[in-house]
């Protein structure tokens, strides 16, 4: 019942501060009478409990999420056992970020009224922030309980099991959230990309077909498809799905592609064409094979890519000239990224360009690196690198441990000297103290400085990172580390690679077992002539 108190006008003229003018207020968007309504009515001391949590929605609903909390706490405080201001409080305490806070909150809540389904959930949300898994889990699993069950209670479970590597579990919740909607996009994303990783592109591929009939035009569906038909082999159709990457990359500022300026593989007629680097280094070394190919079409090449790999473009037959990524691009009639260019040139696994080399190291470089290649020990001159870009999304999986780099360099006479370069951040690109490797790293200053040394190494052994790429450009022995799930790229069997005639792929037989890789590589080394 309303309180007489309610009534009173804020001043002359204005309407009455009631519960119901105030909604009103919030329809027509009349701001300033809301928040100074608000504040009326929660200030009397018979204010009803709705007051404070709709009071609390609105400060929230405008960015001013500690004043909400401030305001569900004065609610808790007169209404210590309601489950919806617990519940309240405790998404307030959310959105600043104090999960501890909300988790009590909310297990206060659940205290009061313990079969809320609702609250359990949210329970469980705080603690998977707090970084509790095992609270998370049984959060989730009673929220399942005590229901309804919804889609969003079995997705996160299964990104919980997921986790904590159980992958059958994390499969079946997602399964669980697809048999309640199967259009729940998030479920279907996960699922999708856990058969990846699982080394399943079939599964994938058939939960991805199915979400693409619920979302026909949605960009990462598209892309996750494409990576699971390119590591089958499935190239026609994966190229063609990977060009969706581009509404994937709608903010990227090195982004250029024109529909008007898009090349589709027709004779150049002696036109200006762009081909730039819109990924990674060992992307757009890959696909620099493509190049000459590009010229041939009878136009005049112009390559933009990141600074570390200007050097070494240059060396590309068909190259006209090069420009630094931030740097003035040429005027040019057409453009096209590098990563596109297989889709262009219709690549299937039977015509992938394999003549190697197609880049160079430069002679004065190479010449530098003579002196050191006539000193030092001994031995089998190898390059290794074992970490990648610790920003690539799959970093975790595809760089090695340093740790490891102790067995490695184990076998004798081997002369170890590090490619390794760039700051991690983690201390895993430095070399562990009484391990034999030199490390040459102030010397290289970009790709083309590292080409160069590495045509003074009999062999490179690297995990999948821009080097690898390099010595595989460069028509060099390498031996690539590649992690359980693969990169598209390698595919999902065998020790050689069209892409790298010269190249050896030692695999991971478990998901990150480095052991059995280096213990692979060791016998093989000692095995060589």
């Amino acid at each position: 019942m309303m309180s007489a108190r309610w009534d009173i006008p804020m001043s002359e003229g204005q309407p009455a501060v009631t519960l119901s003018a105030v909604r009103e207020a919030r329809r027509r968007g009349d701001l300033a009478f809301v928040r100074s309504g608000y504040e009326h009515l929660s200030a009397g001391r018979d204010a009803s409990w709705e007051v404070f949590i709709e009071w609390a929605e609105f400060l929230s609903g405008t960015g001013s999420f500690e004043e909400a909390v401030t305001a569900l706490r004065d609610a808790a405080g007169r209404f210590p056992n309601n489950p919806a201001v617990l519940n309240s409080l405790g998404l307030a305490l959310q959105s600043t970020g104090d999960h501890g806070g909300a988790a009590h909150a909310f297990e206060q809540g659940l205290r009061a009224t313990p079969g809320a389904g609702a609250i359990a959930y949210n329970l469980a949300n705080a603690r998977r922030d707090l970084g509790d898994i095992p609270g998370a889990m049984s959060a989730y699993v009673k929220a399942l309980e005590l229901g309804p069950p919804v889609p969003e209670m079995f997705n996160n479970l299964g990104l919980l099991f997921q986790e904590t590597g159980d992958v059958a579990h994390a499969a079946t919740a997602y399964r669980s959230a697809l048999d309640l909607d199967a259009a729940f996009l998030p479920a279907a994303l996960n699922l999708g990309y856990l058969h990846i990783q699982e080394r399943d592109p079939v599964r994938a591929v058939a939960v991805f077909e199915a979400a693409l009939r619920h979302h026909p035009h949605h960009p990462d569906v598209h892309w996750l498809l494409s990576h699971a038909l390119l590591v089958m082999g499935e190239y026609p159709r994966g190229w063609k799905e990977y060009e969706w990457r581009w509404e994937k990359m709608r903010g990227a500022s090195y982004r250029r592609k024109d529909a008007s300026l898009q090349w589709a593989g027709e004779p150049l007629g002696g036109r200006r064409i762009l081909l730039y680097a819109e990924q990674g280094l060992g992307d757009a070394i890959q696909c620099a094979r493509y190049i000459p190919m590009v010229a041939a079409a009878g136009g005049e090449v112009i390559v933009e890519c990141q600074p570390e790999l200007v050097a070494l473009m240059r060396t590309v037959s068909g190259v006209a000239e090069v420009v630094a990524r931030g740097a003035q691009v040429p005027p040019h009639d057409l453009a096209c990224p590098l990563m596109s260019l297989p889709g262009v040139f219709g690549t299937t696994l039977e015509t992938i360009p394999r003549v190697v080399p197609y880049v160079y190291a430069e002679p004065g470089k190479v010449a530098a690196w003579e002196e050191w290649s006539r000193g030092g020990a001994p031995g089998r001159r190898v390059g290794v690198v074992w970490a990648g870009n610790p920003s690539h999304r799959n970093d975790a999986r595809r760089s090695m441990p340093s740790s490891h780099l102790v067995q490695l360099t184990g076998v004798e006479g081997v002369r170890w000297v590090s490619l390794q370069k760039g700051e991690r951040g983690d201390g895993g690109d430095r070399v562990p103290a009484g391990v034999g490797i030199e490390d040459v790293g102030s010397r290289l200053h970009d790709l083309a400085d590292t080409a160069a040394l590495v045509m003074h190494c009999d062999l490179v052994i690297a995990v999948d990172t821009a080097v690898a790429h390099l010595a595989g450009a460069l028509g060099k022995p390498v031996w690539v580390m590649v992690p359980y799930a693969p990169d598209w790229r390698w595919l999902l069997e065998g020790e050689g690679t069209g892409w790298y005639p010269t190249a050896r792929l030692y695999r991971q037989p478990s998901p990150g077992n480095w052991d059995a890789v280096i213990a692979h590589i060791g016998a093989d080394l000692r095995a060589l002539p």
